[in-house]
């Protein structure tokens, strides 16, 4: 499913500037890398989260955001919640020379936790047709 309505060049500019902040700010990175990779890393992420928003939106369901201020905390609790339940938003980039396989775990490694998060939403980022979906969800559990 694709997202409709979405202004792609302005969610990569919102996004950028939001994961330069969170990185600002002390964003947690399990991964090692490097400044830029980190950022992009997070740039990826934050397109993805902007995306669900505006899929929400679409759809006309009220949504809370996870406000934490990376400062304080190094990572976030949730990206949405809906009628309580905690979402997070894991994306990949579609423009990738491999096709999906059920090998990637979305950026999701079990240091992340994901039996907190009651649901675990998974898409795809096109650079190339700038566009963002979402193939589905699964339980966090």
């Amino acid at each position: 499913m694709i997202v409709q309505n979405l202004n792609f060049d302005q969610t990569v500019a919102l996004a950028k500037a939001k994961a330069e902040k969170m990185i600002e700010n002390g964003l947690y990175s399990r991964f090692r890398l490097s400044d830029k990779e980190r950022l992009d890393k997070a740039l990826l992420g934050c397109i993805g989260e902007l995306a669900f928003q505006q899929h929400l939106s679409n759809l006309g369901i009220p949504f809370e955001l996870d406000h934490t201020d990376f400062q304080s905390h190094h990572t976030d609790e949730f990206d949405v919640k809906v009628n309580d339940a905690k979402i997070d938003i894991k994306v990949a980039k579609k423009t990738t020379a491999n096709p999906p396989s059920d090998n990637w775990t979305y950026g999701y490694p079990q240091e992340q936790h994901p039996e907190t998060k009651d649901y675990v939403v998974v898409g795809w980022v096109d650079f190339n047709r700038k566009e963002v979906g979402f193939y589905g969800w699964i339980r966090g559990e």
